[in-house]
C-alpha cells in the first residue's frame, strides 16, 4: 500500500508543477505579445517618452 501513495504523491506534485509551468508560459507570451505590439505602433512621441502629455 505504500507505494501506490508515493506514487499519488509524485503524480500531484507533478501536476503542481505543469500548473506553475503553464502559469508561466502564459505571462510570457502576454509578455512577448505586447512587446510585438508596442513595436509595431514604432517608437512612441517625445512627450509621451518624457510623461509631458498634454501639458503646455
Amino acid at each position: 500500500m505504500a507505494p501506490r501513495g508515493r506514487a499519488s504523491r509524485r503524480r500531484a506534485e507533478v501536476a503542481a508543477a505543469m500548473i506553475l509551468l503553464e502559469v508561466n508560459n502564459r505571462i510570457i507570451e502576454e509578455t512577448l505579445a505586447l512587446k510585438f505590439e508596442n513595436a509595431a505602433a514604432g517608437p512612441p512621441d517625445l512627450e509621451e517618452r518624457n510623461g509631458v502629455r498634454g501639458r503646455v
